[in-house]
């Protein structure tokens, strides 16, 4: 049930042109995407997530306090823009498809809404 719901959610979010989802779905854990938006900084794409209602964090589950791109997106991606912009959704067995279905749209239109004043997004 949460594989399925992330998928869904997963599925929507490669939807977006220049997004991306770091790591293969069968190598993560069940519950989780780690994603990374060309041309839109991690902790406004949070701020505008967080206005819809959507929680979700920037960088790995190890990060640090640091502004840095942590070490396990470093070695993941070889862009090192992408990897000031990665996003963490995390799901629980309790993540409604009511609530898939808000995040999908908050995400999208954030999306749309951040790269439209993006000076480094063309």
């Amino acid at each position: 049930m949460v594989r399925a719901r992330r998928d869904r959610l997963e599925d929507a979010i490669l939807g977006l042109p220049d997004t991306f989802v770091l790591g293969r779905r069968e190598h993560r854990t069940p519950n989780t995407i780690l994603a990374s938006f060309k041309g839109i900084e991690g902790e406004a794409f949070l701020w505008d997530l967080d206005r819809r209602g959507v929680a979700a964090s920037t960088g790995s589950a190890c990060s640090s306090e640091s502004l840095e791109a942590d070490a396990t997106l470093r070695a993941m991606v070889s862009d090192a823009d992408l990897a000031h912009t990665a996003v963490r959704f995390s799901l629980s067995r309790f993540t409604s498809e009511e609530e898939i279905d808000a995040a999908v749209e908050a995400v999208r239109a954030t999306v749309e809404r951040l790269r439209s004043i993006s000076s480094t997004y063309s």
